[in-house]
């Protein structure tokens, strides 16, 4: 009997993180998509190449 209760209360919460993660996976990507949440990755990437090409100019001063 206790195996079964621990089998029964197992699947309920794999099931319950599975419907977290589902809700919050999509609940990030519409508040990212509507440009509440910026793309930090996307943000670093811009922000490397911009000081990149700044030293690049101001290195041969063109």
């Amino acid at each position: 009997m206790r195996i079964q209760v621990y089998i029964i209360s197992a699947l309920a919460s794999l099931i319950a993180w599975g419907l977290i993660y589902d809700g919050s996976r999509d609940v990030y990507r519409s508040a990212w998509s509507s440009g509440m949440i910026p793309n930090l990755k996307i943000h670093h990437r811009m922000h490397r190449i911009v000081q990149r090409e700044i030293g690049y100019f101001e290195r041969n001063g063109t």
